[in-house]
Formats: structure tokens, C-alpha cells, sequence
């Protein structure tokens, strides 16, 4: 029974992560176009504005996609019903996803 309920925690955690690692993702791949375009539309701006404007989205996502990762893997094991352990396998596609996402941002 205390397997059953840890296992339901770390699968709603890990659910909850994933969902705002989506959301951060997408609003750092916006965020990011929306200050390239007004750096690319600012005649004063030098090549030097452009450097770096995705390392904090690239950090914090990478950051956040690793404990994801390991929550989904480990939950896999845990849990008894194939449909969940069908959502923590997608849930650890999906965090690999969000790693390589983290890294095009780091070095945008």
C-alpha cells in the first residue's frame, strides 16, 4: 500500500514538472525570438547584444529536465497500471525532448 501511494506522488509530481517544463520551454523559444526581433529591428544594437540571450532558459530548463527524468524512470518502475507506466515512459520521451530543447536554447 506505501508503494502504491509514493508511487502516485511521484507520478503527480512528475506530471506537474513536466507540464511547466512544456510551458517554460515554449515561452523561452517566444521570449527569445520576441528580443532577437527587437535587437534586429534596433539600429544601436551591436553584435554584442545578441550573445547569450538564451542561457538562462537553456540552464534552468536542462535543470529542471534531469530530476524530471530520473522521477519518470523511476517511477516507471514503481507503478502497477500500464496505462500510467504508458504516461511515465512518454513522460521520460518528453523530458529527453525538453533536453535538447534546453540546449538549442543555451546556445541560441
Amino acid at each position: 500500500m506505501m508503494k502504491k501511494t509514493i508511487s502516485i506522488i511521484i507520478f503527480a509530481v512528475s506530471v506537474l514538472i513536466l507540464a511547466a517544463l512544456v510551458i517554460a520551454c515554449i515561452y523561452g523559444i517566444y521570449d527569445i525570438n520576441r528580443t532577437l526581433n527587437e535587437l534586429a529591428n534596433d539600429p544601436s544594437a551591436s553584435g554584442i547584444d545578441y550573445f547569450g540571450i538564451g542561457w538562462g532558459y537553456g540552464i534552468i530548463l536542462f535543470a529542471l529536465s534531469v530530476p524530471e527524468l530520473i522521477l519518470s524512470a523511476v517511477n516507471m518502475k514503481l507503478l502497477q497500471q500500464k496505462t500510467l507506466r504508458y504516461i511515465s515512459a512518454a513522460g521520460i520521451v518528453i523530458s529527453g525532448l525538453l533536453m535538447m530543447a534546453s540546449i538549442y536554447l543555451f546556445y541560441r
